[in-house]
């Protein structure tokens, strides 16, 4: 059990912060490219890459990322847990559970009271009529799924709402025909351009990334965008965007935005301005370029793999920086125990043994691994396979803590070949011994616990050349 919690904190914790990293670095790319763009007037890209910064949070890159450091390591790095480390990760990472919690409990019960509303508010029988003129706009607009329209007292302003079954609210009131065509190409765009997904999917993503201060930035941006984004597809089917933009005007209520659950003419008028501003910008356009398109997608992808790669190297290195200043003392008991003489033995690995796998790999050449970990009786804990060459000595250091009267802890530790050919030696409290590869190969390190009580052992292994093991043990 606690092996599966220290794996879920460290990696748990680790992506979070891989994941943040990545989509804030996208995130002020964009801030940054993305007045370059509109000042050109390629704004009909501007909602498309608001999408990516979103998505960039969801990159599963930081998780290949971190399976790379753990299987082959990264520049000496290795996933060491101290238990500073894992006493400070442990504490972000409840905070960050903690946070994410109630953040999703509050999302949960706006949905459900704002479902609960529209469910319970008074509705006028629904209009033949109306039906029709959606299905004939749906045609229009290519929206290839059935929306159905509520109308309702409580409603100020019309809205897209539903994410599976797509409703346009409207309100109780008399419009004209233009009107009504304008608010329902409106709407029905909304349906068509997925809106509501993408709100509900920065949602999700809020809940996770509570803590980031540039959350409530993005919502505003594929807010504006998403409305952009409207605008200039509902220009295509409108004879006038003067008339279009003043039956908005005329319509739309003085409210920054409609949340999170549903999108309508709920504009402010500097929401409106801007809009306005975009579409003159859009009308007059020029072609987007090949070169340009290509050349800001190279630039956003191409910095945010650098930016991976940077703040892995930076997060691995600052870990290992950490573990290695507060592993002495975790350590220091193991390595001052006196090298004994033990008897070298030699037998055929079990493979009905129980097996827990390390984190840790074995070391590269001249280098060291710390672990510890809890062994019940009658189970193993081996590391992943590593090549060793011919010559090598590997020092291994084990301790299962101070020896109790009465008390039956024996541990045995050694390496062994694929084959399941094992060296080892064993003894009830400190093991101490170095073995030398008599032929290269594949090879794992393992601690066995063959006594009747449950062990909690520490250790460490490390890979020296034969001439350097002779000068330290002279």
């Amino acid at each position: 059990m606690r092996w599966i919690l220290n794996n879920i904190v460290i990696n748990g914790f680790t992506y979070i912060v891989f994941g943040t990293a990545l989509g804030t670095i996208v995130y002020l790319i964009w801030k940054l490219a993305g007045r370059w763009s509109e000042k050109r007037g390629y704004v009909d890209i501007s909602y498309w890459i608001w999408k990516v910064v979103l998505l960039s949070f969801w990159c599963p890159i930081s998780f290949f990322v971190l399976l790379k450091i753990r299987k082959n390591g990264l520049y000496g790095f290795e996933f060491w847990k101290t238990a500073f480390i894992m006493d400070i990760a442990f504490v972000l990472f409840c905070i960050w559970i903690i946070g994410t919690v109630i953040y999703a409990i509050r999302y949960g019960d706006q949905h459900r009271k704002i479902h609960k509303a529209i469910r319970q508010c008074e509705v006028k029988e629904q209009s033949p009529i109306l039906q029709e003129q959606i299905s004939e706009i749906s045609k229009r607009v290519k929206l290839h799924r059935s929306v159905k329209p509520v109308i309702s007292h409580m409603i100020e302003v019309p809205m897209a709402y539903g994410l599976f079954q797509p409703k346009v609210l409207l309100p109780a009131k008399e419009y004209s025909q233009q009107e009504l065509e304008v608010i329902l190409l409106h709407e029905l765009v909304h349906h068509k351009h997925q809106d509501l997904f993408w709100k509900q999917l920065f949602q999700i993503t809020r809940c996770i990334y509570w803590f980031h201060p540039a959350m409530q930035d993005i919502l505003r941006q594929l807010d504006q965008w998403g409305e952009t984004a409207c605008d200039m597809t509902v220009s295509r089917y409108v004879k006038s965007v003067k008339d279009y933009f003043n039956i908005i005007i005329t319509i739309a209520v003085e409210r920054p935005e409609c949340g999170v659950y549903m999108a309508g003419l709920c504009e402010g008028t500097k929401l409106l301005m801007l809009r306005m501003q975009r579409m003159n910008a859009y009308m007059k356009k020029r072609p987007l370029k090949k070169v340009v398109s290509a050349g800001l997608i190279i630039m956003v992808f191409g910095v945010s793999a650098v930016t991976v790669a940077a703040s892995s190297v930076g997060y691995a290195k600052g870990y290992s920086y950490i573990a290695d200043k507060t592993q002495d003392n975790e350590i220091a008991t193991i390595k001052d125990v006196p090298q004994q003489d033990f008897e070298e033995k030699t037998e055929k690995l079990s493979k009905s043994k129980t097996t827990i796998i390390l984190d840790e790999k074995i070391p590269r050449m001249n280098g060291e691994i710390a672990f510890s970990n809890t062994i019940k009786a009658g189970q193993r804990l081996e590391s992943k396979k590593a090549y060793i060459k011919r010559g090598t000595i590997v020092e291994l250091s084990v301790t299962s803590g101070m020896k109790e009267d009465g008390d039956s802890k024996y541990i045995s530790t050694g390496i062994t070949d694929m084959k399941g050919n094992a060296r080892y030696i064993s003894d009830d409290w400190d093991l101490w011994y170095s073995f030398k590869i008599e032929k290269s190969g594949y090879y794992k390190i393992y601690v066995e616990n063959y006594g009747e009580k449950v062990v909690n052992v520490a250790g460490t292994c490390s890979l020296k050349e034969e001439e350097a093991a002779n000068e330290k043990n002279n």
